[in-house]
């Protein structure tokens, strides 16, 4: 009996041996994924950055604007003092972390950007010239490219050919102004004629904003001032497309905005384009979608209601001609659109989702849209579901559908 009573003695002190182990390790781990850190920002002499907290275990941080330093190029963040190591924004935070401003003394040379370009049916390189900018985080250019589909009407106000090549130039934190004009060259493909060269600058890829006044070099290069950020498109200057002999007839709704404020009024005209025949014989009418958010007389002027939007069409009589135009009416635009990540990073065949939020909250359209730059690298649903398809680095750009022209860029990478 005594022997049975030690025995139930030493399991029972192997028991409470095993618990007192086990049990705080638990404990320890459910506290770590409680717990927040903070990100500390050492600039190492240039302007002061606010720390951020609160940074939850295991989570990713927004970078905050580049800080400056009078007489040098800031050249990232890293992750020890030696600056070895540069910081990856899609890095997760597991412990407090200091981050340390790197930089590169400004001088007299040159300092030259330069990168290739492709839209599938010509190839250039573009190289910008830098020197002389007082600030900015220019140790990389990423120069967006677009299909030839959407430059192709911009071009075609200035010459019907099918030479052209444009591309985005939008180079972080550099001024673009009259008194800092970027130096631009740009290659001239070989099949272009170089004596019937110029360059277009479009802001919104439909009609053309201004010609920059350029040169052909001896390196067969197109040498131009970019004075703003923009859409570039360099084209040759000759007729190759043959002229389309039977124009299709459309009609087009004119009005001075997409957008207006609750008990404004707005005129809306329409145009019938390339009609061949007496548009006076024709009656056309005015419909809106929702009345309730905004009404439309016979005459075309426009009465906002209520926030939201409308579809505004215009009908001719005998329905062959039919135009709409999607109208917002607000009492707050969105200012700035805030993402999960900036810059992420994906395998080959993985998904991501995007989280976004708008700035103020109580925005009147707080819908967004999804596009990528390159569906054949990383495509995204209208959820913001990302699908890595193949190696390579694109743009997802998330756009505010309310016609305030919001937008933000998530530069994605797949290995």
């Amino acid at each position: 009996m005594k022997k049975q009573k030690s025995m139930w003695k030493v399991l029972f002190l192997i028991l409470l041996l095993i618990t007192t182990c086990v049990q705080p390790t638990n404990l320890k781990a459910l506290s770590i994924k409680d717990t927040v850190f903070y990100v500390q920002f050492n600039s190492n002499g240039g302007s002061s950055v606010a720390t951020i907290v609160n940074v939850r275990y295991g989570s990713t941080i927004d970078l905050p604007d580049n800080p400056i330093r009078n007489g040098y190029w800031f050249r990232g963040w890293y992750t020890d003092s030696s600056l070895a190591i540069k910081f990856d924004p899609s890095q997760k935070i597991y412990k407090n972390t200091t981050l340390y401003a790197c930089w590169e003394k400004q001088s007299s040379n040159p300092h030259i950007l330069s990168q290739h370009i492709s839209d599938g049916s010509y190839n250039s390189v573009v190289t910008v010239d830098i020197t002389g900018q007082q600030y900015g985080n220019a140790c990389e250019m990423q120069l967006l490219t677009y299909k030839r589909s959407i430059l192709k009407p911009v071009v075609f106000t200035q010459h019907k050919t099918t030479k052209y090549i444009g591309f985005e130039l939008n180079i972080a934190d550099l001024a673009f102004n009259e008194s800092t004009p970027l130096p631009v060259r740009i290659k001239i493909p070989s099949s272009f004629s170089k004596e019937c060269i110029q360059v277009i600058y479009t802001t919104n890829r439909k009609t053309v904003s201004g010609i920059p006044y350029g040169y052909v070099n001896s390196n067969n290069e197109y040498v131009f001032d970019a004075y703003y950020s923009g859409t570039y498109i360099l084209m040759e200057t000759v007729d190759n497309v043959k002229a389309q002999t039977d124009p299709k007839s459309y009609l087009k709704i004119m009005s001075s905005s997409d957008k207006l404020k609750p008990n404004r009024q707005m005129e809306l005209n329409f145009a019938l384009m390339n009609y061949p025949g007496d548009e006076n014989q024709l009656d056309f009418r005015w419909y809106s979608s929702r009345p309730y958010i905004a009404t439309i007389s016979k005459d075309g002027v426009l009465t906002a209601k209520r926030p939201g939007q409308t579809v505004i069409s215009c009908v001719s009589t005998n329905s062959r001609f039919i135009a709409t135009k999607t109208i917002t009416v607000y009492n707050r635009l969105v200012k700035s659109i805030k993402t999960n990540v900036s810059t992420k990073k994906l395998k080959k065949g993985s998904t991501f989702n995007i989280y976004s939020t708008v700035s103020p909250s109580n925005a009147t359209i707080k819908r967004l849209r999804y596009t990528s730059t390159n569906k054949r690298i990383a495509s995204v649903s209208s959820s913001g579901k990302i699908k890595a398809r193949r190696k390579g680095s694109c743009y997802i750009k998330v756009s505010a559908t309310d016609g305030s022209g919001k937008y933000k860029r998530i530069k994605i990478i797949v290995s």
